[in-house]
């Protein structure tokens, strides 16, 4: 494996890289071999060998944490170690565990600013939960982004970092994001996030005029990749850009119709189901679950709109038939809809759609069957999080 990941072929060092993430019960050895794929010249080996730490960490014993605990010093397999950790530490509640992480996290500010992991929940800390842990964080953070040899990695990572904390210094460093690669779309769709965010909980003009910036940096972003895509040259490039709007459009039909664009907002949801149908796509990608949940969902809310309630119910069960992902596993169905639909009294409808939505949101039957019993009392449930998913 260590010729391997000091391949000429960059896809034997992908392959490698991949498989090391099965190989929880060798730490000994799989640590010094991420330290090499640490040194990867390309990001995205570099993302998946941080990718790998956070697999290791499944299933992972006290005891094989304390040894990990004794690596963190190396200078080879420091970073490993302490990515690993991470993740296993992140649902903790342990008062000396969450004392271990901030640590590992103060670490990864000050010498691995800019690596992936950096930007993630992973190595995120909650003013409103822990602030005298964060307060350290925070300060190292603003160390980092000051000077005049900036780099867009490390200050975007510092913005994702705020994002929940600060919203407002979490946007200056986006824009600064921004101005520092300003060929890179990621910044633009963060900060379109950030905007999203902030206007969930906004009043109703500031919420429209939030979603409308969210908007324009989707646009922004989808813009420059298609500048730097250029005219693709073969079959697999083709795919890549298909994917590539697969993933992107759901935020833009959102945000375009959170922003009152209701004619962008449809053409993009029926362009993204198009996308998820076609026959370009090889089968594994193709019929995509938070394709068809979110496409779905936007042309029914636009039939809303529009006052045609057959068509709306149409779509509401459409999303439903979706056939899953690890994005609606977790988090659930969008009941935007089916709130709307029950405030015109389409009760049948939304009770066949949460019936749907037992087969790919499995283990939260108890919540489906809640929101059930409400409907068929004449309420209408009380979503939360799940008009926002």
């Amino acid at each position: 494996m260590d010729d391997n990941l000091r391949d000429g072929d960059p896809s034997v060092r992908s392959l490698t890289l991949a498989n090391l993430s099965d190989l929880t019960n060798d730490l000994v050895h799989v640590l010094p071999l991420l330290s090499i794929a640490f040194q990867d010249e390309d990001t995205q080996r570099r993302k998946l060998a941080e990718s790998s730490c956070r697999r290791l960490s499944r299933g992972l014993s006290e005891t094989q944490a304390a040894w990990l605990e004794e690596q963190v010093s190396s200078t080879d397999q420091g970073l490993a170690a302490r990515l690993v950790l991470l993740r296993k530490y992140f649902l903790s509640r342990a008062k000396q565990t969450r004392q271990r992480r901030a640590e590992h996290i103060y670490w990864i500010i000050e010498h691995q600013p800019a690596c992936h992991t950096a930007g993630t929940p992973d190595a995120f800390l909650l003013s409103r939960d822990e602030p005298s842990l964060y307060g350290r964080a925070k300060e190292l953070w603003l160390q980092k982004c000051t000077g005049d040899n900036q780099n867009a990695a490390i200050v975007g990572n510092a913005a994702r970092f705020f994002t929940l904390n600060d919203p407002e210094l979490s946007k200056k460093l986006f824009l600064e994001a921004q101005t520092l690669a300003p060929e890179e779309p990621e910044w633009h769709e963060l900060l379109a996030h950030l905007h999203s965010l902030t206007s969930i909980h906004a009043f109703p003009l500031a919420a429209s005029e939030s979603a409308r910036q969210a908007l324009v940096e989707l646009e922004m972003a989808d813009q420059l990749r298609s500048t730097h895509a250029g005219v693709p040259t073969d079959e697999e490039s083709k795919i890549t850009i298909l994917l590539t709007r697969l993933h992107s459009l759901p935020s833009r039909a959102k945000a375009a119709l959170a922003a009152g664009e209701i004619a962008h907002a449809k053409s993009c949801a029926q362009e993204l189901l198009r996308i998820a149908a076609s026959e370009q796509l090889d089968e594994f990608f193709r019929n995509d679950g938070d394709a068809i949940h979110q496409g779905h969902l936007v042309l029914g809310r636009v039939a809303m709109l529009e006052g045609d309630l057959e068509k709306a119910k149409y779509h509401l069960l459409e999303s439903g038939k979706s056939n899953g992902s690890p994005v609606l596993g977790s988090f659930g169905p969008n009941m935007s809809l089916a709130k709307e639909l029950l405030e015109h009294e389409e009760r049948d409808v939304v009770l066949e759609y949460i019936e749907l939505c037992r087969k790919f949101w499995t283990g939260h039957g108890g919540q489906l069957d809640e929101w059930q019993k409400a409907v068929r009392e004449g309420q209408v449930p009380s979503f939360g999080a799940n008009l926002v998913y």
